[in-house]
């Protein structure tokens, strides 16, 4: 339907517009810098200013937001936010570069959008299946989501995937 991609390609265009294209946060921090470590391979950082031990606790804060200290004597620091979204980011990565990363979310909102409009054709015909996408693209909690390297949209779309591939004949 050409209205629902239209309303895919709004949300692809609004995404990259409006979008931070940094790390704006201690979730979207720790999506980005896993992300990065998974590109370079790496499981963890290290921080040398954890190596100082006159204080306790030493490890813990200097651990960012998202991330564990983990080891010892100097403890690495580990991140342990859920791995799909960073995975995606650093297959980006590395394959077209480091801004590819922040392309994801963009990319995936005009996916949900037209996976919401299948999910709604299915159930009630294709008024629905528009209204569904529109009311998906014009929502707050979708836009506000859209708009920074988070894994909330990246999971609505492959939800919206599972939903419209489980719904077949």
């Amino acid at each position: 339907c050409v209205a629902a991609l239209t309303l895919a390609a709004i949300a692809v265009a609004v995404g990259f517009h409006w979008g931070a294209f940094i790390a704006g946060g201690s979730d979207s921090y720790c999506y980005l810098n896993q992300a990065e470590l998974l590109a370079r391979g790496q499981m963890h950082d290290h921080e040398p200013l954890s190596e100082d031990t006159t204080w306790p606790g030493t490890a813990w804060s200097f651990a960012p937001a998202g991330h564990v200290p983990l080891g010892s004597p100097v403890p690495a620091l580990v991140p342990i936010c859920p791995a799909g979204y960073p995975l995606i980011m650093a297959g980006a990565r590395r394959v077209i570069g480091r801004n590819a990363m922040f392309w994801i979310t963009p990319l995936m909102g005009g996916a949900a959008v037209y996976l919401a409009f299948l999910l709604g054709r299915r159930l009630a015909g294709p008024a629905a299946g528009v209204l569904t996408a529109a009311l998906t693209l014009s929502s707050p909690t979708f836009l506000f989501q859209l708009f920074q390297p988070m894994n909330d949209v990246t999971a609505a779309a492959v939800w919206c995937a599972v939903l419209v591939a489980g719904m077949r004949d």
